[in-house]
C-alpha cells in the first residue's frame, strides 16, 4: 500500500490531467487509506496501441516508444523518463496502464535522460507529430494538458523538464528520485525550490535508503532525501509525497510484481498504480 506521508494536494492536479472534476476529487481523492485510488489500480476502459521505435530521434539520437488509447483524441500527454541504462519497455506495465485510462504516453529510448534535454526533444516530437496529418499521433494530444513522470535518473529528468518548460508541463510524478549526492554534470539534480507552479508527486520506497531515502543522513548538505525535496518545494506548488511500505528502488519496473524488475524491488508496482493514474 502507498502510505501517504505528508499531503494529497498535488495528486488532484495529476489526476485531473485526464479530465476529472474538482468536485469528484475533493469528495474522494483523500479517502481513508486511499480507498478511492483502488479503482484506478485496475486497467482502464481503453484498448491500448503500443508502438516501439515510432520515429527518430531525440536530442541524443534515440527513437521514441508510444502507448496510446485506441480511440479518437485528444488525450492528455505524459512524457516518460527512464532510469539509468533502462528503456521504456522495462516499464511496459505502468505505461500501458496509464494509456488504458486515457493518456498518450511518449518516452525516448535514451538510457540517460537526467539533464532533461532528451525529454524536451521528446515533448517537441510529440507536439509536432500531433499536428502532422497521417501521423499516428495526429490530433491525439491535448496540448493544454501535459504531464511527465520518471524513475530514478528519469525522475531528475522530468524535474528538469518542468523547470525548463514553465507553464507547459503542469504536473510531474517522480519515482525514486535520487539524492543530490548521486547527481553529475551529465545528470544534474537542481533544487526543487526552482519550481514555482504546477504539481509534484514524490514517490519513494521504504527500503530505498541509499539512493532515494525518505530522511537524509545528518551532516550531508543539499537535498538528500524525499523529506528535503518536499520541504524545498515552494508553497505555490501543489505537492504530495508518498512512500510505499516495503518498496525499494526499482518497484516501478514491476509487471506488476517484482518478477519483471531488475533487482532492488520490494513490493512491485501495484501499490502505486491507483495513485499515479
Amino acid at each position: 500500500m502507498l502510505h501517504l506521508v505528508v499531503a494529497l494536494a498535488g495528486l488532484g492536479a495529476m489526476l485531473c490531467l485526464s479530465g476529472c472534476s474538482d468536485s469528484t476529487l475533493s469528495a474522494t481523492a483523500i479517502g481513508a487509506e486511499g480507498r478511492s485510488a483502488s479503482g484506478y489500480a485496475e486497467k482502464g476502459a481503453y484498448a491500448v496501441l503500443e508502438t516501439l521505435s515510432l520515429d527518430c530521434c531525440d536530442s541524443a539520437g534515440a527513437a521514441f516508444d508510444v502507448w496510446q488509447p485506441m480511440a479518437a483524441g485528444p488525450f492528455p500527454l505524459l512524457i516518460w523518463g527512464n532510469g539509468s541504462d533502462a528503456n521504456p519497455s522495462q516499464y511496459r506495465y505502468l505505461l500501458e496502464h496509464l494509456a488504458s485510462w486515457g493518456f498518450v504516453v511518449v518516452g525516448t529510448q535514451d538510457p540517460s535522460v537526467g539533464s532533461g534535454d532528451e525529454l524536451l526533444s521528446t515533448l517537441a516530437f510529440a507536439l509536432e507529430a500531433n499536428t502532422q496529418a497521417g501521423h499516428l499521433l495526429f490530433d491525439q494530444i491535448d496540448s493544454q494538458r501535459i504531464g511527465a513522470l520518471g524513475h530514478s535518473q528519469g525522475a531528475g529528468g522530468v524535474t528538469n523538464l518542468m523547470l525548463r518548460s514553465p507553464g507547459m508541463v503542469r504536473a510531474i510524478a517522480t519515482m525514486a528520485k535520487p539524492a543530490q549526492m548521486w547527481c553529475s554534470e551529465d545528470a544534474p539534480c537542481p533544487s526543487m525550490s526552482g519550481l514555482s507552479e504546477g504539481a509534484v508527486f514524490l514517490i519513494n520506497g521504504e527500503l530505498d535508503m541509499v539512493i532515494a531515502p525518505s530522511v537524509a543522513i545528518p551532516g550531508i548538505p543539499g537535498e538528500q532525501a524525499h523529506e528535503s525535496f518536499y520541504q524545498a518545494l515552494p508553497q505555490s506548488v501543489e505537492k504530495v509525497w508518498g512512500t510505499t511500505r516495503g518498496g525499494n528502488h526499482n518497484d516501478s519496473q514491476g509487471q506488476p510484481d517484482c518478477a519483471g524488475a531488475l533487482g532492488l524491488c520490494g513490493v512491485g508496482l501495484r501499490p502505486m498504480l491507483g495513485y499515479l493514474t
